[in-house]
């Protein structure tokens, strides 16, 4: 079946940009202090469909090193603002980077996602929209038959 995606209320701005157009790192990731046990970690770049880069991997370190942190929160759900969850790389900052540069950033991911593996909080990504077929193919991402049925 091919249902667009539910339609989210969006509360949040975009991320802010700084003169030279680059993102502002503090307001690329959303993070959210826990409430009933719950964290909520967004990542804020709906106008790139929330595309993987420099400044959003300098935010999340940041906000995953806050999220460890959080003795009060036993949950942490990580979504994306917009229609996307996450496009994968950014197309745009990957024809400035050279080779070298290219693997230390794939290192860089790679240990990002360990990251969110080591946290102490059960996290669940919440998925409303697309989702590069990347960031699926992550080797700790577990889905059921009902994480795979439309809503609504």
């Amino acid at each position: 079946m091919n249902r667009p995606p539910t339609k989210r209320t969006e509360h949040a701005s975009p991320a802010q940009t700084d003169r030279s157009g680059h993102a502002d790192p503090a307001t690329t990731v959303l993070l959210e202090a826990a409430r009933d046990g719950v964290a909520r970690l967004t990542l804020n770049r709906p106008d790139a469909l929330n595309a993987l880069n420099r400044p959003l991997a300098d935010a999340l370190e940041r906000a995953l090193a806050g999220v460890a942190a959080m003795d009060d929160a036993r949950v942490l759900l990580v979504s994306g603002r917009g229609r996307a969850f996450c496009a994968g790389n950014d197309i745009a900052e990957m024809g400035e980077v050279t080779g070298p540069e290219a693997e230390a950033l794939a290192r860089r991911w790679a240990a990002i996602m360990d990251r969110f593996a080591a946290l102490p909080q059960v996290t669940i990504a919440v998925v409303d929209g697309e989702l590069a077929a990347a960031a699926a193919a992550a080797e700790r991402l577990r889905l059921t038959l009902a994480d795979l049925q439309p809503v609504g």
